[in-house]
């Protein structure tokens, strides 16, 4: 997974820095995350759903990022300011995919959003890894609380709630928008709460 997620994301990575610092910042943060990752990666715990390993290779990953910014004299805001648009840049690509399979369909609003959350919800957010449970409220709503999020573990055992509420979590407001709706939720398991509660809402006229 080492070897196949560095050759996924280091285009990304290196046109990211690139188009942010010059050339000799960009290569030594570039070469610092992924001294970190790599040691991260061998830490890892062990996960039998390829989603869950998947996803956990990349929470370490935001992790090497974020680091190696600290490393290099940047404040703790700044370095998850960055980190977050290093994150929506891959998850923008990754959201792509539910669009492209669902926006063809001609199937309602509530109905798009439900196949694309339910897309997630299989791969690479699937159980074990992950424990979501339906929640029954209106039409134009698709709800879910999530009582288990390994990467929420994961960033709590490293001392870094705060940056997967800020990156991870954060996220999924701007996939709501891009899915052709917005999110509501009041709490986050890596904030501290017992659950998510994700209520995706569409968008009426």
């Amino acid at each position: 997974m080492n070897l196949f997620l560095k050759l996924i994301l280091r285009p990304t990575l290196k046109t990211f820095l690139q188009s942010r610092f010059d050339n000799t910042k960009a290569l030594s943060i570039e070469n610092k995350t992924w001294a970190i990752y790599e040691k991260l990666a061998t830490e890892l715990p062990e996960r039998k759903n390829l989603g869950g390993l998947l996803t956990l290779h990349l929470g370490a990953a935001t992790i090497a990022f974020y680091r190696a910014f600290l490393d290099e004299g940047y404040s703790d805001d700044i370095a998850i300011e960055i980190s977050y648009d290093l994150c929506w840049q891959i998850y923008d690509k990754i959201g792509d995919l539910p669009n492209w399979l669902v926006n063809p369909l001609p199937l309602k609003q509530n109905e798009k959003m439900k196949r694309k959350t339910d897309l997630f919800r299989f791969f690479p957010f699937g159980s074990p890894s992950y424990d979501m449970r339906d929640v029954e409220v209106d039409t134009n709503t698709i709800a879910f609380n999530v009582h288990r999020c390994h990467i929420a573990e994961y960033f709590q055992q490293q001392g870094l709630s705060n940056l997967c509420v800020k990156t991870w979590c954060n996220l999924d407001f701007p996939l709501a928008e891009k899915w052709g709706g917005y999110l509501e939720r009041n709490s986050t398991i890596a904030g501290g709460q017992p659950i998510d509660d994700f209520n995706w809402k569409v968008q009426t006229k």
